[in-house]
């Protein structure tokens, strides 16, 4: 379970990183859709894979 908050992590510090390069170069659009087109998907993945599936 450390590797999937780890990994899960990871790929948000990235998300972040690239949204903050595209926003400085003024892709104001590109850069909103990166936070929003991966924030719902990424919160529901740590959800299931967080939850301890009973069967």
């Amino acid at each position: 379970m450390e590797f999937t908050k780890f990994y899960i992590g990871i790929l948000y510090t990235v998300l972040i990183i690239c949204s903050i390069i595209f926003y400085l170069n003024n892709y104001y659009i590109i850069a909103s859709l990166l936070i929003l087109g991966n924030m719902l998907p990424g919160y529901k993945l740590a959800l299931s894979l967080m939850v301890k599936h009973e069967n």
